[in-house]
């Protein structure tokens, strides 16, 4: 472990980096860092380390669709660069190919033959690459909705995998925050208000999930109903921001208004009743950022 020093400077902090690191990774005044917020504490790593590309080989022979999709999710979740499948057939490399696109893990096909595909990670994105990743931070946020909403309604739905939606969405907003850094000229402050609004949802839903981990016996009809609401808020944001009509808005706002009196009406010791509330918050804030993008 090495301890650093936090310093002030033109009214920020700073911190230095051994000698040795920057050395190691061939660090430059100006490159970049990921800093990535894990349960310990800050993460720092350096997305130009081309001495250590982190490679893997796995097979998917005779596993089935569900287990293979927890599988890629468990590799990008731990930083894999590389990874080269070995499938049974064709099929198997379309539904691969169907379900990075769906997902949108940050991964792009870096080569195929008949029975092998190679993915690669897309660790340092250009601005040609920001609008694949941004829907994949809506997408990754509202299928971690979704799962966490089965096991509210069945325990036995459970999956380690897949609460780590949350990490695969933070690395993938991350990347996006970065260019929009650099092109703020381009994409203006909206989207990365949005890309705030949807960490901060992903971190009320896990601290949602903890609260029913915990509780002796099933979830109480009344706050699935509710949790049920907000997923579909969720859900139809998505829609709404890749397919905007005022139609759709209209119907996304009455749901947001619906859940909102209907949270008025619960006591505040209510089980995530605080949650609930602070993600319709941000679902209300998005909301408005969309609308004002069409104006």
């Amino acid at each position: 472990m090495t301890i650093r020093k936090l310093t002030e400077r033109g009214g920020s902090l700073t911190i230095t980096l051994p000698k040795q690191w920057t050395k190691h990774y061939s660090l430059k005044n100006g490159n970049e860092l990921d800093i990535v917020e894990e349960e310990e504490g800050l993460l720092i790593k350096s997305p130009h380390d081309g001495n250590s590309i982190k490679k893997i080989s796995v097979s998917f022979l005779k596993l089935k669709e569900i287990v293979w999709q927890d599988i890629l999710l468990v590799l990008r979740t731990n930083g894999y660069d590389e990874i080269r499948i070995t499938v049974s057939d064709e099929q198997t490399i379309k539904k691969v190919r169907a379900f990075l696109e769906k997902q949108q893990l940050g991964y792009e096909i870096l080569g195929q033959g008949q029975s092998t595909i190679t993915l690669r990670s897309i660790s340092n994105p250009g601005v040609e690459q920001f609008d694949t990743l941004y829907k994949s931070v809506f997408t990754t946020v509202t299928e971690y909705a979704k799962k966490i909403h089965a096991i509210m309604k069945n325990k036995e739905n459970y999956t380690a995998t897949g609460l780590l939606h949350e990490k695969s969405a933070k690395r993938i907003a991350a990347l996006c925050k970065r260019i929009i850094i650099k092109e703020h000229k381009k994409y203006g402050s909206y989207k990365y208000s949005i890309l705030e609004c949807l960490e901060n949802i992903l971190r009320n839903i896990t601290a949602i999930y903890k609260d029913i981990d915990e509780l002796d016996g099933a979830v109480p009809p009344a706050i699935i109903n509710t949790y049920e609401k907000i997923v579909t808020t969720i859900d139809a944001l998505n829609v709404l921001y890749y397919g905007f009509t005022y139609e759709q808005y209209e119907k996304v706002k009455l749901i947001i208004t619906q859940i909102e009196t209907e949270l008025k009406k619960q006591q505040s010791r209510e089980l995530c009743w605080e949650y609930f509330l602070t993600i319709n918050e941000q679902a209300k804030t998005i909301l408005k950022s969309i609308l004002a993008q069409r104006q």
